[in-house]
């Protein structure tokens, strides 16, 4: 019998079969990518935090308050005179005489970068004179569309219509009016229960008129609610502790619904 002296092929290790190899980038090359993604990040970041400081601070030398109204008392005499009846269309409108330019840009951002803007709404709110606080409130007509305001931005509004907190009638007007805007009543067959007077109201000081509410019916994708308005401030903070309290921010809605 014939003996096979045919050998094997020798078994290669693994490790010493050729592979092929990965194209890498040189370290340096990573370390310069990163480095330019940082600072991109960085300079950005500081750009949008100057921006901020920079529209707050026109805003905050702004001037700015609530319309009047004209009022002929004679032939030859027209007076102006505040607009204090919450029912008023033109009550707590906010108009600006100066710094238009910069009330532009805030307005522009609320559309292009609503977060930015709604940092400058709270720091107007928090800080700012009486101007940055007017203007940070027209500003919110604009923010809220965009789910940029929650319930602590209404505790802002809040207390600007609090007597204890606040005596400017030009700020108290324009937040009522800006409270308005927040709350939807989604039940459109609860008018009676809305328009009650709150148990806790008490007498308004000064020229406002006496306490009063109403309702307003506005149809939203075949759907009825309801929207509030108030004859003056107190009557407004009176109705917030007792129906306000019950809602919740509904970003659907883009509103603070109250059942």
């Amino acid at each position: 019998m014939s003996k096979d002296h045919s050998e094997a092929a020798p078994v290669i290790p693994p490790s010493e079969v050729s592979q092929p190899r990965e194209r890498t980038l040189p370290l340096g090359l990573y370390v310069a990518f990163l480095v330019a993604i940082v600072a991109g990040i960085t300079y950005y970041a500081g750009r949008e935090s100057w921006l901020a400081s920079k529209l707050f601070s026109d805003i905050n030398d702004a001037s700015a308050s609530v319309v009047k109204q004209f009022v002929r008392e004679s032939a030859d005499r027209v007076v102006e005179k505040d607009i204090n009846d919450g029912f008023d269309d033109r009550f707590g409108i906010v108009q600006f005489r100066t710094n238009a330019d910069s009330v532009a840009k805030l307005l522009s951002q609320c559309e292009e970068n609503p977060a930015l803007a709604a940092k400058v709404f709270r720091r107007c709110m928090d800080e700012g004179s009486k101007s940055a606080r007017l203007i940070a409130m027209y500003s919110a007509f604009f923010l809220i569309p965009k789910n940029q305001l929650d319930r602590a931005d209404i505790d802002r509004v809040l207390s600007r219509i609090d007597p204890a907190k606040e005596k400017d009638a030009d700020i108290r007007k324009a937040a009522q009016r800006m409270l308005s805007e927040f709350i939807l009543l989604k039940d459109a067959s609860a008018q009676l229960k809305y328009e009650a007077l709150p148990a806790n109201i008490g007498k308004s000081e000064g020229e406002w008129p006496s306490p009063s509410i109403k309702t307003l019916q506005e149809e939203r994708k075949g759907t009825k609610q309801l929207r509030i308005r108030w004859s003056n401030p107190d009557t407004a903070l009176a109705w917030w502790k007792e129906h306000g309290e019950k809602g919740s921010w509904s970003p659907k809605d883009h509103a603070w619904v109250v059942p």
